[in-house]
């Protein structure tokens, strides 16, 4: 069954008004209790969308989501294209090779995340601007609080997705 544009609509504003929630978490609540770790909440909740809905509707969304991480942290621009290569990735592993529930977001998650805290610590590494010991002891408490955190995402944006219905680009 088909979506009307209406539902379409108030579907995609749900996900944007998550996308909001899960932005506040990371930069407003968690950022000032932790400090120097800051947990990549909205990566995870692009990885939500694309395990719930494809690689389509993750490519948008992690678009819109990259916009938002660079407009909030202003480091760069790629977060922008990051986000949307890594929402239409997972889609596509979400559509093709996992279930598309919480287990496959589970996988999909532990992925991104191994990736992410990777891109940001081979630079650093590779520059020499600290040691690999510091480098991945932080790393490792941005992954451990990410992780913690990424359930509650997932059930966010699944509510949303249970509520509206599902988007089938299929």
């Amino acid at each position: 069954m088909s979506m009307t544009r209406a539902e379409i609509i108030l579907k995609w504003s749900a996900y944007g008004v998550a996308l909001t929630l899960a932005a506040l978490v990371q930069f407003y609540l968690m950022g000032p209790i932790l400090r120097t770790i800051i947990p990549l909440l909205i990566p995870m909740a692009v990885v939500a969308l694309a395990v719930l809905e494809g690689a389509p509707a993750g490519a948008a969304f992690g678009m819109a989501a990259g916009a938002v991480q660079y407009a909030l942290t202003h480091t760069t621009p790629l977060w922008v294209m990051a986000l949307a290569l890594g929402g239409w990735l997972v889609g596509l592993l979400a559509q093709y090779v996992l279930r598309r529930d919480f287990v496959g977001f589970v996988i999909s998650a532990l992925l991104t995340l191994v990736g992410l805290e990777a891109l940001q610590v081979a630079p650093r590494l590779i520059a020499g601007v600290a040691g690999a010991a510091p480098l991945l002891l932080v790393a490792g408490r941005e992954a451990f609080w990410t992780a913690a955190l990424a359930a509650p995402v997932y059930w966010l944006f699944h509510l949303c997705c249970r509520r509206y219905g599902r988007i089938q680009y299929e």
